[in-house]
């Protein structure tokens, strides 16, 4: 890291490049359907981008959940069988082949119900306003 400074502040003078190109030929991981796990049931994904031809696990927080093997442009499309484990917070999917390479993503937490009723309530007192304001 290079810095300048007058004695008292410092300041990073580095400069850094994105490299789309890199950034493009990174390993994906996507999750289907609506983002929110249900415990016992499938639970859909993508993998591309990985050592082609090459065996990977999918791991659900560290646990494998499902080991397979990659097809000839690395990628592999699928489903697990979602865990009875709880669904509200965030759970961490990591799709890894044999060289060491990775892809991962993240489940969707389910909304609490309070957090629901406070949604649904201030919608209903915004759709309340409008009416009143449209009925003057």
């Amino acid at each position: 890291m290079a810095t300048a400074g007058d004695g008292v502040s410092i300041f990073d003078d580095s400069i850094f490049d994105f490299d789309l190109i890199r950034w493009l030929e990174d390993p994906t991981l996507e999750t289907f359907g609506d983002g929110v796990p249900k415990p016992g049931v499938s639970y859909p994904f993508s993998v591309s981008g990985l050592e082609s031809l090459s065996p990977f696990d999918l791991l659900l927080d560290g646990q494998v959940m499902l080991s397979a093997s990659l097809d000839a442009t690395g990628s592999f499309a699928g489903s697990f069988i979602f865990p009875n484990i709880p669904v509200n917070t965030l759970h961490f999917i990591t799709a890894q082949d044999s060289t060491g390479e990775f892809a991962y993503s993240m489940t969707c937490p389910t909304p609490e119900p309070t957090s629901l009723l406070l949604l649904g309530s201030g919608a209903g007192l915004l759709g309340l306003r409008k009416r009143r304001r449209a009925g003057r």
